[in-house]
């Protein structure tokens, strides 16, 4: 029995510390989009005007991609780093071994429900 606690409790460390790390891939990201934007702010103004935006069009296409970063949503863009960045093999057991404890408490929630089932719905009984 000590061992089962114990197997649920460090499943609940684990996959806490699974979610602060995907909060800091997400902050990260996050914050690197937020940086990249305001960064860019004083050339998207200069791409409006006409002369230096055939100017740059001549050369490269720097315009069209800080028009499309000024337009990406941060907070996408850092969802899209958390759900695209490798999940190491560690997080991945974790995950897991969630799993296998969820499944274990479910059913023997179950269980228990079918063992006292008269009992627990006895009061629906017409």
């Amino acid at each position: 029995m000590i061992a089962r606690y114990a197997l649920v409790a460090f499943t609940a460390y684990a996959v806490c510390s699974l979610a602060l790390s995907r909060a800091v891939v997400f902050m990260a990201a996050y914050s690197e989009a937020l940086s990249t934007q305001r960064r860019e702010e004083w050339l998207l103004g200069q791409c409006l005007n006409a002369t230096f935006y055939a100017n740059m069009r001549k050369h490269t296409n720097v315009c069209e991609t800080v028009q499309g970063n000024a337009e990406r949503s941060p907070t996408l863009f850092a969802m899209h780093a958390v759900v695209g960045s490798e999940i190491p093999a560690w997080d991945r057991l974790i995950c897991a071994l969630a799993a296998v404890v969820a499944v274990q408490a479910l059913w023997s929630s179950a269980q228990t429900i079918h063992r006292n089932r008269r009992r627990i719905f006895k009061e629906f009984d017409v």
